[in-house]
């Protein structure tokens, strides 16, 4: 116990000494512009980021983390350290002549007034901005965001996927073919709208030439 509280102690101390060393650190002067700027360059920063820059695209990365624009320095990848939500630092960057801002800075309300300042500056700059929950996605539509992700949405729904394919292989070994055939028609229904379409006049066509049984007794044979 005593250890773990020592521990706690000098964690708070050396925190403070960090914070204090990056509060007097002045920030960078921007001096350069591009296409699309990148306010905040965190973990999902980063890929947005990666991706631009790999498909010849130029950015403009701020952030007010020291210690994370050090790290893209030292990585090969350029980014300046200051507020993005200032004024003064969104102009040097380029605001006006931007096509894309990009918000993905943690601090829900300063995301909120980012957004409403630079569309209030510039009405046609598109702005693709993270939420954190669905709250956050209406304050930021308010605000006038073009597209809004949430951060664990996308994530999720793929996760959601796997389990429901996984799923559904594993109930197909005892399901009769009929019934199997039908949870696949389903299935591609709800995914495919236009295949839903094509069943449905399929079936239509079969009941007019032969009869209501017609459909069910061919899928039957093909399966």
């Amino acid at each position: 116990m005593l250890i773990t509280q020592a521990l706690f102690v000098a964690y708070e101390v050396l925190s403070r000494r960090v914070n204090e060393t990056v509060a007097d650190e002045p920030e960078d002067e921007v001096d350069a512009g591009g296409p699309v700027i990148i306010a905040g360059i965190g973990r999902f920063g980063q890929i947005v980021n990666r991706m631009m820059c790999n498909s010849g695209f130029e950015t403009i990365v701020l952030d007010n983390d020291l210690n994370m624009i050090q790290i893209m320095r030292k990585i090969g990848f350029k980014g300046f350290f200051g507020d993005p939500t200032r004024p003064e630092i969104l102009h040097a960057a380029g605001l006006h002549e931007a096509s894309i801002l990009v918000v993905t800075i943690n601090d829900l309300e300063a995301a909120e007034r980012l957004v409403h300042y630079a569309r209030s500056e510039w009405l046609d700059l598109h702005i693709i901005a993270r939420a954190r929950d669905r709250l956050h996605v209406y304050r930021l539509f308010r605000a006038g965001a073009n597209d809004i992700v949430r951060e664990m949405f996308d994530s999720s729904l793929r996760a959601g996927r796997y389990v429901l394919e996984k799923s559904v292989l594993a109930n197909t070994k005892r399901m009769k073919p009929k019934k199997h055939a039908i949870n696949m028609i389903a299935m591609r229904c709800a995914n495919w709208p236009h295949f839903g379409i094509l069943i449905s006049r399929l079936m239509r066509t079969q009941h007019m030439l032969h009869g209501p049984k017609s459909f069910s007794r061919r899928w039957n044979l093909r399966c």
